[in-house]
């Protein structure tokens, strides 16, 4: 049975998500508000797509360093695990995502396309890193 992997972008405000059905190729597929309801949403996008794995941004400064974003993704991470128990969590640098995803959408795209763009770069980019 082949595994399907969830991609997030974690944020404050909002979480952009990617999904890689049978773990090939990633797509961006939502942008969830990090608010009281988000927990339900996600619990119900794991259940229906069967989620296997999920995979997380891990935000590190350019220097590799951690900041006070990675000791928050820290801590949602923790919660994943938690909600979570049987799905695999996982974390992938996602240094540049962001420029890259800005790179491929239009100037015009509304600025919570860059959390899902995001979320599908570090899916994508954890799935090549699996193939090496």
């Amino acid at each position: 049975m082949k595994t399907n992997f969830l991609g997030l972008d974690f944020g404050q405000k909002r979480v952009g998500v990617a999904i890689a059905l049978e773990g090939i190729l990633a797509s961006s597929i939502a942008i969830l508000e990090n608010d009281k309801k988000f927990w339900l949403k996600l619990s119900k996008l794991v259940e229906e797509e069967k989620i296997k794995v999920i995979v997380v941004g891990w935000p590190l400064s350019l220097d590799g360093s951690f900041s006070s974003q990675t000791q928050k993704t820290a801590e949602f991470m923790d919660v994943l695990t938690q909600k979570f128990p049987k799905v695999k969590i996982e974390k992938q640098d996602e240094r540049m995502s962001s420029i890259e995803a800005r790179k491929n959408l239009s100037s015009s795209s509304p600025l919570p396309f860059i959390d899902a763009e995001s979320a599908r770069i570090i899916l994508q980019s954890y799935l090549d890193s699996r193939k090496e």
